[in-house]
């Protein structure tokens, strides 16, 4: 398959670009005006700017956009990360309006769940906050775009990447293996290498499916609380800090680590994806 991958730098991207070049023709969209170096990728990935012509592809996988755990999430900044998400959004649609591919990935985020202590599918009720309506403006602006032409749209509403060199385990390299008081509550986590086995089953499983708006969650079968997910990603270390929970909510970025979601990967499963252990 021609796949294009959008977010291709960023850290689940990178890993996904790598599993999939040896079986497929990549390219990565970076909104970087100047690349550099291929942005490090090796020669047998193409990398392309807005500016560019945009190559027909069978598959997107868009990942793009500005990254929440980057900055403090202000009211301005929640802006910015929308939109970044919705111009890429535009941009793919305006570059392929002539030439659908056949499957379309929008990454979007498990925040968008009502918390619960019960099993929640894809069919799962909603939730009342900003991150609920980033994640559904997105969501919405992707199937509308491009939910047609025999397009199949998958709304990835993914957890907590957890691998090496990137994502909450990065964040947490520089300091000390934590446990929160009252840390009892369920956070929806996936690991780096099932987020990108998972999207390459979904390509290569595509041709089975019709044409439709599918919501996926990319969330390990395998519940973890808050503690449970720190220990996952600070394994090494034997030490602990006990801090109460509540410091987590003295930013915004920390708030997301005290939902309390007991999220099933129905789809997956279902369509037989098996997750590691």
């Amino acid at each position: 398959m021609r796949i294009l991958i959008t977010g291709g730098s960023g850290f689940v991207g990178r890993s996904l670009c790598n599993y999939l070049k040896d079986e497929h023709q990549i390219f990565v969209y970076t909104h970087k005006c100047v690349i550099e170096d291929n942005l490090n990728f090796s020669n047998d990935i193409t990398v392309i700017t807005k500016d560019d012509s945009f190559p027909p592809v069978d598959a997107i996988v868009n990942l793009a956009g500005e990254s929440i755990a980057k900055k403090r999430l202000s009211k301005k900044r929640l802006s910015i990360i929308l939109k970044s998400r919705i111009d890429t959004l535009n941009l793919l649609q305006e570059k392929y309006k002539d030439s659908f591919p056949k499957i379309f990935m929008q990454a979007s985020a498990t925040g968008i769940y009502k918390d619960s202590n019960l099993e929640t599918d894809e069919t799962g009720n909603l939730c009342s906050t900003v991150y609920k309506d980033l994640c559904k403006q997105i969501e919405d602006t992707a199937s509308s775009l491009f939910n047609r032409n025999n397009t199949k749209v998958y709304l990835l509403r993914i957890g907590v990447v957890v691998g090496d060199n990137g994502g909450l385990c990065n964040n947490l390299k520089y300091l000390p293996n934590t446990h929160f008081i009252k840390g009892n509550n369920f956070v929806p986590y996936i690991k780096l290498e099932d987020t990108v086995k998972a999207i390459a089953y979904l390509l290569n499983k595509s041709s089975d499916e019709t044409s439709d708006v599918q919501v996926v969650n990319f969330t390990s079968p395998y519940y973890l609380t808050l503690n449970g997910l720190i220990n996952l990603c600070k394994h090494h270390s034997p030490f602990k800090v006990f801090c109460p929970k509540a410091l987590l909510s003295l930013d915004k970025r920390g708030s997301l680590l005290l939902v309390n979601h007991k999220i099933k990967p129905n789809y997956l499963l279902s369509k037989g994806f098996i997750f590691s252990e």
